[in-house]
């Protein structure tokens, strides 16, 4: 460098003076390709052994490898792999130049703890060999906890728990086994009543079950709002209302269906419906899931308490027809406008029937040797794989992506463990492998699918979510008594926003907005409790909005929130500490004391506490970067 750098001809400095110079850097070259290479395929017999290595990137892989003895630094990729795992708690033995540590505990991101009991996994062997053993113990460890809360709480004829005593029982359970119990226990109660119904049509035993699954509902709203719950206990309480409220409805229908005097009728039949096998020895239980034809073991993926979707009769519509897709060994392609439910619609099967997610972006970016690793690592770890936008890929990568969909789903037809190549590698295709595409038609740069690729999918057309339903189940969710009528204004001052208002980019009035109001809503009457319902809602709407309005759109905004909410006042901030306290800030950092600006940074406060990203839009000169 030193020479080139004293005469920085090219010709002279490369050429005449150094001949060997170029030869000496192409052997250099040479030598890091074939380091890079002998890489690659060292990286590759890791991903073979433990296949969910392919979601990571090479970096993140050598991370991994290179720490393989030490669980710690794992911890910061272990999400990546494991939808319910954010921490592998290890207890370390020996000495400290011999050390070794066994895992004995799983931590969920939401703080739950799953022990491994016998099954602790050592880590003094290769990283892939003891990350594999992780996968059987947790599955192992799941079906233990599954079969002592199902034989102590569960099993046919147990009675409904007292009051006093349901916050205990949910408190020790794990949110994954109380939500599957659940639904074992609410199929169990049906099938016995349709069974009943048969034999004896006059008296309707379902009608029972119903008052039941009432009083059900009503114990959890309850224990929802009790002072003192734990984080944890609320997000399983939140999730057991979605689920059980969805159960009782099912129940509605079919008492409201005369038809019904079976249970071989369709309307009970077409239910996702959890059955318990027990035919193994040991105390673990099975699950089985059947839907229609369909027939599904449970996958015993560990899922957290990462929250459910509240099931409207679209979700049962998605639900059909991708089980269904599933049982014919073909993927599945919900359709529609953004912020509709596919993607979540997907993830929310994959819950239930407690299988690996992958959730993939795809852009024009993407190609067959990106998108072959993904499904190399679907196929053998046996996961579902969610492409999002699929249509935006090119239409000649298309192409090639559909002969490896097309290869893949032969493996599955002809049964598991099956061999198929994809980008000249061999994998092993597992029977539980999932291919799901979601579409937004009609956008500008989306490709339409090649009919050979179309024919590999069974649509599911997802155009207008039940927003009144959702609403309503959420809020009910969080403990509101007056759900329907919130419920009710809450989608209709949405609607009328997305008519009346101006319609700057940044403005969004969709599901995903109101969704974040409900929840802002429930932390709002967690944090006031002194407040009425109806104030509630007019702070969460308000506190959600307000920031993201232009000048003249706030005074259209007030004028339908007096029509919706007359005789209402807005409840008062109650943040003064937080506004003298940006009051002594401004004038400790010399700047003037602009009313706009305090408002400003306290609904950025707001917003920050409600939504991970935000976006600070204006003018040049309006304070944006002070504000923050």
């Amino acid at each position: 460098m030193t020479r080139i750098n004293k005469d920085p001809n090219c010709y002279r400095a490369l050429i005449v003076n150094e001949r060997d110079f170029i030869k000496t850097l192409g052997e250099l070259n040479k030598k890091l390709e074939a380091i890079q290479k002998q890489l690659q395929q060292l990286l590759e017999s890791k991903r073979a052994v433990f296949p969910r290595f392919y979601f990571l990137s090479n970096e993140d892989l050598l991370e991994i490898i290179g720490q393989a003895k030490d669980p710690e630094p794992i911890n910061k990729h272990i999400k990546k792999i494991y939808e319910g795992i954010n921490r592998l708690h290890a207890d370390p033995s020996g000495t400290r130049q011999n050390r070794t540590y066994n895992i004995s505990r799983l931590e969920s991101p939401e703080g739950e703890i799953i022990p491994l009991d016998t099954k602790a996994v050592s880590v003094n062997e290769k990283v892939e060999s003891w990350l594999q053993k992780l996968t059987l113990s947790m599955q192992e460890a799941l079906r233990k906890l599954f079969w002592s809360y199902y034989s102590e709480h569960v099993a046919p004829n147990k009675k409904l728990p007292e009051k006093s005593k349901m916050g205990q029982q949910i408190s020790l359970a794990k949110g994954q086994i109380l939500i599957t119990c659940a639904q074992i226990e609410w199929t169990n109660q049906v099938q016995q009543a349709l069974d009943q119904l048969q034999s004896a049509p006059q008296s309707n035993p379902l009608k029972r079950v119903r008052t039941l699954y009432k009083k059900k509902t009503d114990l959890y709203i309850e224990c929802v709002d009790k002072p003192g719950i734990s984080y944890v206990d609320r997000l399983k309480i939140i999730a057991l209302i979605i689920i059980e409220e969805h159960n009782r409805e099912v129940i509605d229908k079919i008492i409201g269906n005369k038809a019904v005097t079976s249970a071989n009728s369709f309307e009970w039949l077409q239910q996702l419906r959890f059955i318990p096998k027990n035919e193994e020895e040991g105390e673990q239980l099975f699950i089985q899931i059947q839907q229609l034809n369909a027939n599904f073991d449970y996958g015993y993926e560990y899922q957290g308490n990462n929250g459910r979707l509240v099931i409207t009769p679209l979700t049962d519509r998605a639900y059909m027809t991708l089980t269904n897709a599933l049982d014919l060994k073909r993927g599945g392609a919900p359709q529609g406008p953004a912020g509709t439910g596919k993607t979540e619609t997907v993830k929310d099967l994959g819950k239930n029937l407690a299988f690996y997610v992958v959730i993939q972006n795809c852009s024009d970016q993407l190609d067959h040797i990106a998108l072959g690793k993904i499904f190399a690592g679907l196929t053998q770890a046996g996961a579902w794989g969610c492409f999002d936008e699929f249509n935006r890929i090119l239409l000649d990568v298309l192409s090639v992506i559909a002969t490896q969909i097309h290869a893949i789903l032969e493996c599955i037809k002809r049964g598991d463990k099956q061999q198929c190549v994809i980008n000249e590698m061999n994998v092993c295709v597992s029977e539980h492998t999932g291919i799901f595409i979601t579409m937004n038609p009609g956008y500008a740069g989306r490709s339409e699918l090649p009919d050979n690729l179309a024919s590999l999918f069974r649509p599911v057309a997802m155009m207008a979510p039940d927003f009144l339903a959702i609403a309503k189940i959420t809020l009910m969710s969080e403990g509101f008594k007056n759900k329907e009528e919130l419920a009710k204004k809450v989608v209709t001052i949405y609607e009328l926003m997305k008519k009346q208002l101006s319609k700057p980019t940044h403005y969004d009035f969709n599901m995903r907005a109101i969704k974040s109001v409900l929840n802002a809503s429930g932390r709002i009457k967690r944090e006031r409790p002194e407040l009425d319902e109806t104030s509630v809602i007019i702070k969460a709407i308000r506190d959600m909005n307000l920031p993201k309005f232009l000048a003249e759109d706030i005074i259209l905004f007030d004028n339908l929130f007096i029509d919706l909410f007359p005789d209402l006042e807005e409840p008062e901030v109650d943040m003064d500490d937080l506004q003298l306290a940006i009051e002594d800030s401004l004038i400790a950092k010399n700047l003037q004391l602009n009313e706009n600006l305090v408002v400003k940074v306290m609904q950025l406060y707001e917003c920050k506490r409600t939504r991970h990203g935000n976006m600070l839009l204006g003018q040049t000169n309006s304070g944006k970067t002070k504000c923050w």
